[in-house]
């Protein structure tokens, strides 16, 4: 076998490796975008939840400052009436 000939074969070795190689990493790749696909749909669900408990808080809070509001304006008219009433 010629230099040549001896010298082509480790160049095809060489491609058959790196396209062995280019193929595992295709396979990977795949993957991870099935991965980040399945990702994606799971932060989309979490965001929908979270804007639910989002809304639940600010009524809440909403609810809490209206209360706070009454019972205050109740203290007030409370403390004039037991100043007249005394």
């Amino acid at each position: 076998m010629s230099n040549y000939e001896e010298l082509l074969l480790k160049i095809y070795d060489f491609q058959k490796e790196t396209t062995d190689e280019l193929s595992k990493i295709a396979i990977i790749l795949a993957k991870q975008e099935a991965n980040l696909d399945e990702h994606m749909k799971r932060t989309e669900v979490s965001e929908k939840r979270l804007e639910l408990v989002e809304n639940h808080v600010m009524f809440m809070n909403s609810i809490v400052k209206i209360l706070a509001s009454i019972g205050g304006v109740a203290l007030f008219i409370l403390t004039i009436l037991q100043f007249f009433h005394h």
